[in-house]
């Protein structure tokens, strides 16, 4: 296992590039703790805020750094 005390990443990427492929590794075999994404688009059924999204209005991603 990678050491990953203390560190912030951020995966950045269009829709359907793989970020969730990459989450699920960085989950399973690097970190500790799960992550939670935030995102601008509307919760799907059963989805819950806080769980797998933060859901956000697009003006609040706009003004600061999640």
């Amino acid at each position: 296992m990678i050491k990953m005390k203390n560190k912030i990443i951020v995966l950045c990427a269009k829709a359907c590039a793989g970020k969730d492929t990459v989450m699920k590794y960085l989950v399973d075999d690097v970190m500790s703790q799960g992550v939670v994404s935030h995102t601008t688009r509307p919760p799907r059924e059963n989805e819950e805020h806080g769980i797998a999204y933060y859901f956000i209005k697009k003006c609040h991603r706009d003004g600061g750094i999640f």
